[in-house]
């Protein structure tokens, strides 16, 4: 039987699966009520449209900040249904309120937030983000999107059809998970470098598909410091066989993912309860 761990699936283009790994505290363990090892996670993997696929772990200790960050993002999305829309006519679905940057100083940004906030030197930062967005072009050819909502915003500014960005769109990206790099020397090749993961989940809201997971894989060298801190060195990382997948889920997909994530969990520690707290009497009854 084919993925008999997973728990869910969404499949277009590209394919989104979690798979349910978690797994109960050994019995030798003198803490039972733990209930989770130190190896129970769920496994993420998003499939790309070439059938090449990128895959990161989430531990079951970071999980109930997921769910409620998710829970959080949601329940602003719903607020905001209730507010009246301040941008005029269609212009709501410009990418001028709809492109996030995604680094410098206006990362999480639009444009037309970056204008509304301040029209002078807003218009000075995006005409330098538009330069250095087009200079490296070629090298980063989705810099196309950051650089056609510049110029909508601009056109916007210059038509008196810029307003002052306070809908659900205006709010920056909101980070639902981003633990950083995780390195698994276990899975260390012959060339020294170990397999790691990274795994960004964001909410950008007032989208059609809001949430946007990103998984990376790549071997990098790993270093285990004598504290037993793992250093990643990311500029000997290796390019050529490293991959970057990325999907958009709407609100009702990823809260779907949520109650399949929260079911799993419950369920799990409902069925080893009873076996955990056996052998909490029998470790008190030995003691």
């Amino acid at each position: 039987m084919k993925g008999p761990k997973e728990i869910l699936s969404i499949v277009r283009s590209q394919t989104f699966v979690i798979s349910n790994e978690l797994s109960k505290i050994p019995a030798e363990e003198t803490t039972p009520l733990k209930f989770h090892s130190k190896f129970s996670r769920f496994t993420i993997t998003i499939i790309n449209e070439e059938r090449k696929a990128a895959n990161g772990n989430i531990p079951i200790r970071e999980m109930e900040d997921l769910i409620r960050r998710s829970g959080f993002a949601y329940q602003k999305e719903l607020e905001a249904e209730l507010l009246p829309k301040a941008v005029k006519g269609n212009e709501v679905d410009s990418p001028a309120y709809t492109v996030r940057f995604t680094n410098g100083t206006m990362k999480g940004k639009t444009p037309a937030q970056v204008l509304a906030e301040d029209p002078g030197n807003g218009s000075d930062a995006l005409n330098r983000q538009y330069k250095w967005l087009q200079s490296n072009l070629n090298k980063y050819p989705k810099n196309q999107e950051q650089m056609d909502a510049i110029r909508d915003a601009a056109r916007l500014h210059r038509e008196g059809k810029l307003c002052p960005v306070t809908s659900i769109a205006s709010l920056p990206a909101f980070t639902i998970y981003e633990p950083g790099f995780r390195p698994l020397i276990r899975k260390q090749r012959e060339d020294g470098k170990s397999f790691v993961y990274e795994i960004r989940i964001t909410w950008n809201f007032g989208q059609n598909y809001p949430v946007e997971v990103e998984i990376q894989n790549y071997y990098a060298p790993v270093i285990k410091k004598e504290n037993g801190m793992l250093n990643v060195l990311l500029k000997e990382k290796s390019v050529n066989d490293s991959i970057t997948n990325k999907m958009k889920l709407s609100s009702m997909e990823w809260m779907h993912v949520i109650h399949m994530l929260e079911t799993s969990i419950r369920t799990f520690e409902d069925l080893i309860a009873p076996l955990c707290c056996d052998e909490v009497y029998k470790i008190q009854n030995s003691n």
